[in-house]
């Protein structure tokens, strides 16, 4: 139980770096626009930080969860930033 909380807290501090970021940059690096990985971070961190939310649906809401958080942190976070390193100069 406290694995899914702990992404969960990731999966916030996800969404504040999303709406941080420039809207650009997700075009740029050819990924989903901010607002669908905004929302798709929003939705998993309610389901990682209540997990018994999605453990009524069987639990695939919460791996569902987890693996989007994966994704954004480990894919999607580090081109996006690479992205504006070089942009920058």
């Amino acid at each position: 139980m406290l694995v899914p909380m702990v992404v969960g807290i990731m999966a916030l501090i996800g969404v504040v770096l999303v709406l941080r970021t420039r809207p650009d940059a997700f075009t740029a690096a050819d990924r989903k626009p901010r607002g669908t990985w905004a929302g798709l971070l929003a939705g998993c961190s309610i389901f990682l930080i209540f997990p018994w939310i999605g453990w009524l649906m069987l639990g695939i809401p919460v791996i569902a969860s987890l693996v989007i958080t994966g994704i954004y942190w480990l894919d999607v976070r580090p081109q996006i930033k690479d992205l504006l390193a070089n942009a920058q100069g």
